[in-house]
């Protein structure tokens, strides 16, 4: 391929890093939750949203890797 022509189409088109970016801040949010409701040992649905934010980072980030 010529010079010229690499250089109007990159071997390495740029990406959207903001999917990850969700990913990484929901599964934070979501270890956070765990850890407090963990440390007060409330019997509320604290956990439960905690577990739900850490699949939902998983999923995020499942989608972003692989589109």
């Amino acid at each position: 391929m010529p010079y010229r022509r690499a250089l109007l189409r990159p071997a390495h088109p740029t990406r959207d890093y903001m999917p990850l970016v969700l990913a990484v801040l929901t599964a934070a949010l979501g270890t956070l939750l765990l850890v407090g409701a963990a440390a007060g040992s409330s019997s509320s649905f604290i956990p439960l949203i905690g577990i739900l934010l850490l699949v939902l980072g998983g999923v995020i980030f499942y989608y972003w890797r692989y589109e």
